[in-house]
């Protein structure tokens, strides 16, 4: 998170998509969502779960089993569309070009938030979500400045570790929409997915979409100076737990 930020951040910000998991199972939440109210942080915090709030805004992600991913780009940049919705559209479009190409029959969305009350990503699809089989697999979050937008997603690959699932929230039926509303993509196949090939597939879906190659590279000097500066926000309790 603190990465991200620090290349959104810079007055120069290069284009830059950063593909990552988590050294173990997580929350992260909405700018804007109350994170006291929401989950029962002690139980949390017992079982070593980590707690982050992001910059983006969007409902509670599982970070378990899943590939996370963000792609920061400068403004006015000329290779995806400028509209919240129309970039959200093209870059879920272009992931589901580079799943078809491994033979996952993934698909985008036409519908709207099914549950606006439960600020959980997973339970709620809206449009140009990616799906599969009906049920929604990936979702996608955004922040903007004067400089850049950032775009931060997950893509759910295997199901969630089973200490964090019964933790997602402190309302009963939400186990129980998650059952019904989303899913995993390795649970949707025959063969399972490494999260190599996975990871590939998200590549070349976005290099194919954009049209531009993507050149393997380092946090620069400053965009890592002000990464380890921002590690200390996203660590501590005034930001995570700060009550909007």
């Amino acid at each position: 998170m603190a990465m991200d930020e620090s290349v959104f951040r810079q007055l120069l910000v290069v284009p830059t998509l950063r593909l990552y998991q988590w050294s173990r199972p997580a929350f992260s939440f909405g700018y804007f969502q109350k994170i006291n109210e929401i989950i029962d942080i002690s139980a949390c915090q017992k079982r070593k779960i980590e707690l982050v709030r992001r910059i983006t805004g969007g409902g509670t992600v599982i970070h378990s089993r899943d590939v996370t991913f963000s792609l920061t780009i400068p403004k006015g940049w000329g290779y995806l569309p400028d509209g919240i919705s129309s970039a959200h559209q093209a870059i879920s479009e272009y992931i589901v070009n580079g799943l078809n190409k491994i033979g996952v029959e993934a698909y985008c969305s036409k519908i709207s938030a099914i549950s606006k009350k439960l600020n959980i990503c997973l339970i709620n699809p809206v449009k140009y979500d990616v799906m599969i089989n009906g049920k929604k697999v990936m979702g996608i979050a955004q922040r903007r400045s004067k400089n850049a937008t950032l775009y931060q997603g997950y893509l759910a690959l295997d199901s969630p570790s089973e200490i964090i699932q019964p933790l997602i929230s402190r309302e009963p039926k939400v186990a129980r929409l998650l059952a019904n509303n989303s899913t995993e993509l390795n649970s949707q196949l025959t063969h399972s997915l490494s999260r190599n090939q996975v990871e590939k597939a998200i590549l070349i879906g976005l290099k194919d979409g954009i049209g531009q190659d993507m050149i393997p590279s380092e946090l620069s000097t400053n965009e890592t100076k002000s990464a380890f500066e921002l590690e200390k926000k996203y660590r501590s309790n005034q930001w995570n737990f700060r009550d909007y």
